[in-house]
C-alpha cells in the first residue's frame, strides 16, 4: 500500500492524538481483552503458534493500543500479538493507552489491518458497512478515510448481498472477492448462485474461467497449433507493431489478466486495456488509483 495515500494511518492517528501516553507501559495480560471495534474474525492458529515463538525469543518489539472501559483495558491495535503474547505464557505486554472516540478506533483498527492485508474480503466488507451504518459516512468518505477507491468499497460492500454459504467460501479463502463479484453479475437466483459457487470452489475454477474470458480461448489455440504464434494471435491486427512491442503487451496481458494492445505510429501511439464487463472495468481503475 503506497503510504502516501493512506494519510491517516495509525502512525499519523498516534503522532497527532494529544491524550497517548509519551512511552509505552507494561500492562497485566490477564487485564487486557479484544475490543468491541475488532474488525478482524480469524486468526490462524497456526500463525499465532508461530508469532508465541517469536515472541518468547525476542519478545513483543511493537506494543499494541488499547483504551480502558470498565477497568478493563480494549484493544484496538495489536490482537494478534496480545493472542499469541498469551499462547507464549507472557504475565505483561508492552502497551500505548489512548483515549479516542469510538468512530476513531473503528477507523483505526480497519487500517491497521487493511494495511497489513490481514482482512478478508468479508471482513473488510464488514467493517465499511458498520462504518456506513454506525457513523453516516458515504463510500466516498470511507474511501477518502482508508485511501482506497470508492469502487473498491462499493464491490466489497456489493458481497454483503451474497448468500451466507457463499460468503464463507470468500471467508474460508475458498473464493475470492473476484469470484464473488462475477457470480453477482451472472447470478440472480439465490439457488444457482449458490451452485455455481460451490462447483467453483470445488473445481478451483479461475474468475477469467468464470467470465468466460476469449483470452483464454487464444491460449489454448496456441497450445493446440504451436506454429500460431502470440504474435499473430493477439497482435494481427496491428501489424505494424514491433516484435519488442507485441512482446511488452503480452506480458502485461499475461500478469494482468486483461488483454492489450500497445499500437505504434511512428514516435506517438496507444496502449489499449479491454474490459468485457463492470467487473473487469472497477478492476482496471482500482488498479490506477493504487499507483497514486
Amino acid at each position: 500500500m503506497n503510504k502516501s495515500r493512506m494519510g491517516k494511518g495509525l502512525e499519523s492517528l498516534l503522532k497527532k492524538d494529544k491524550n497517548i501516553l509519551k512511552d509505552f507501559q507494561e500492562i497485566d495480560i490477564e487485564s487486557i481483552e479484544a475490543g468491541s471495534m475488532q474488525t478482524r474474525e480469524h486468526f490462524d492458529q497456526k500463525q499465532l503458534e508461530e508469532l508465541a515463538e517469536t515472541i518468547k525469543s525476542h519478545g513483543v518489539l511493537q506494543p499494541i493500543i488499547v483504551y480502558k472501559q470498565d477497568g478493563k483495558f480494549k484493544i484496538i491495535s495489536g490482537e494478534r500479538r496480545f493472542r499469541a503474547s498469551k499462547i507464549a505464557n507472557l504475565k505483561t505486554i508492552p502497551s500505548r493507552v489512548v483515549s479516542w472516540s469510538d468512530e476513531k478506533i473503528l477507523n483505526a483498527n480497519i487500517l491497521e489491518n487493511i494495511q497489513r492485508a490481514q482482512l478478508n474480503g468479508i471482513e473488510e466488507a464488514n467493517a465499511y458497512k458498520r462504518f456506513m451504518d454506525e457513523y453516516d459516512l458515504t463510500q466516498e468518505e470511507i474511501a477518502r478515510k482508508v485511501g482506497k477507491s470508492r469502487s473498491h468499497i462499493a464491490n466489497l460492500i456489493r458481497l454483503l448481498k451474497l448468500p451466507k454459504e457463499v460468503q464463507e467460501l470468500i471467508y474460508k479463502g475458498s473464493l475470492t472477492i473476484g469470484h464473488g463479484k462475477v457470480l453477482l453479475q451472472k447470478y440472480k437466483e439465490e439457488k444457482e448462485l449458490t451452485e455455481a459457487a460451490n462447483k467453483i470452489a470445488s473445481e478451483g475454477i479461475s474468475i477469467q474461467e468464470s467470465i468466460g474470458n476469449t483470452s483464454n480461448n487464444r491460449e489454448i489455440e496456441q497450445n493446440k497449433n504451436p506454429n500460431v504464434s502470440k504474435h499473430e494471435t493477439s497482435n494481427s491486427s496491428n501489424n505494424a507493431n514491433s516484435d519488442e512491442y507485441a512482446s511488452i503487451a503480452d506480458s502485461l496481458s499475461h500478469n494482468l489478466e486483461f488483454d492489450i494492445k500497445i499500437i505504434k505510429n511512428g514516435k506517438e501511439g496507444s496502449l489499449n486495456i479491454n474490459f468485457k464487463n463492470d467487473i473487469e472495468l472497477d478492476k482496471i481503475l482500482d488498479l490506477f488509483a493504487s499507483l497514486k
